[in-house]
């Protein structure tokens, strides 16, 4: 049982890379994926405080974490997909959770930097 799985797995995966080479990489959706990412990357950069970079890149990473854990189980119960992805081998580096929400979250922590006050905004970005 499980050897049929892991085949059809097996299958499903390349016919995913072969699509993702063939039809997604460079396109205009890939292409949007990469200067986003870029474009928040760089917004992150500019506007972090630079005394405070260890704690706002702690709570980058913290928020990308949780923005991946719910990514994967959204993903995982079919709840949304993405139809184009950054990298094909994983579904945690697509535009909404490799940088955006985890940008937003950071320099949202960085102007609301006690818990509590931060847990507001935090909830009305979602």
């Amino acid at each position: 049982m499980y050897s049929k799985t892991d085949k059809m797995g097996s299958k499903y995966h390349s016919l995913q890379t072969d699509i993702w080479l063939h039809h997604d990489l460079f396109s205009f959706g890939w292409l949007s994926i990469v200067i986003i990412n870029i474009l928040f990357l760089i917004m992150f950069i500019l506007l972090i405080d630079r005394y405070r970079t260890l704690l706002i890149s702690f709570a980058f990473m913290v928020s990308f974490v949780i923005v991946g854990i719910g990514n994967e189980i959204g993903s995982f119960f079919d709840y949304w997909s993405y139809p184009h992805q950054f990298l094909v081998f994983t579904h945690r580096f697509n535009a909404v959770d490799f940088s955006v929400m985890p940008v937003m979250m950071a320099l949202t922590y960085q102007y609301f930097s006690k818990w509590k006050p931060y847990l507001v905004p935090l909830l009305l970005c979602r």
